[in-house]
């Protein structure tokens, strides 16, 4: 990548040439002596203060742009700003209409299931009234049926007249099933009526260009019990954002002998990383 030209101030010697002939220096160095570790450690100052006056140099067009990039942010914010609080206040408005909507379709809703259990226990009422006629005539069936059965067992009873009895009370035994089965069917009709109906309330109308969105949000309320309950493997490990920085921070601070690090964060192994720096 063709470095851009730029002209330093103690000569005519572009940054570009300075940088090239650098790293081509650096590729022909082998330290085999302690004369070649001293010309390596004079190339990586001269590095340094390349790096240095390279950094000086684009400072004022960086400040320049960087200056220009928040104009040019605190600009868009001011306007994202206005059209933001226009986004709210619409939704606002929306949400007012929705709940009233919501509010004036459980009133309806109320009404409704008054006028509906007005309308079961009326009709739950006539019902009853009618099952309380067919039981007891049923119950006065069988009262005529057992009046039949003791002249059946009185010695005094002819046989014709027993012949005739038993017909009697057969009829009136299939006349007491046809009863029987007609109450039946009464109480399926007083536990139909009686059976609650669901009521859903509409949603709000949906309009061209409007989106409804769910979301949730979470606070923390005890964080050693939700670290608890990671370590438990109950709620995903991913859920922690380890701040390295602060823990290489902490770290450092219960380190004082740099050759003898002890390990005293469990969970963690502190190792002592050595770089070489040039100073000019």
């Amino acid at each position: 990548m063709a470095l851009t030209l730029v002209k330093t101030r103690q000569d005519d010697v572009t940054l570009e040439v300075q940088v090239l002939g650098l790293v081509e220096t650096a590729k022909t160095i082998k330290i085999q002596t302690i004369i070649d570790k001293e010309q390596a450690i004079r190339l990586g100052v001269d590095v340094s203060g390349l790096i240095k006056e390279i950094k000086s140099v684009y400072a004022p067009a960086k400040k320049t742009l960087e200056q220009a990039h928040k104009e040019k942010v605190a600009e868009e914010k001011e306007l994202l700003v206005l059209l933001e609080s226009v986004t709210a206040h619409l939704k606002g408005l929306i949400t007012t209409f929705d709940d009233a909507q919501r509010n004036l379709e459980e009133q309806r809703r109320v009404e409704r299931n008054k006028i509906m259990k007005e309308r079961k226990d009326a009709e739950t009422q006539a019902l009853n009234i009618e099952l309380d006629g067919l039981m007891s005539g049923i119950g006065a069936i069988d009262e005529k049926i057992e009046k039949y059965r003791q002249q059946l067992i009185d010695e005094n009873t002819s046989e014709d007249l027993k012949v005739i009895i038993k017909e009697r009370i057969t009829v009136l035994e299939a006349e007491r099933d046809n009863v029987q089965i007609d109450a039946q069917e009464k109480v399926r009709d007083i536990e139909s009526v009686q059976a609650p109906q669901m009521w859903v309330t509409p949603q709000p109308q949906r309009v061209a260009g409007m989106t409804t969105r769910h979301s949730i949000d979470v606070e923390i309320t005890d964080l050693k019990a939700l670290v608890k309950a990671v370590a438990d493997g109950i709620v995903p490990i991913g859920i922690i954002d380890i701040k390295k920085g602060e823990l290489k921070s902490f770290a450092k601070m219960q380190t004082s002998d740099f050759d003898n690090v002890k390990q005293v964060i469990p969970g963690v192994v502190i190792s002592v990383i050595s770089g070489i720096g040039f100073r000019g």
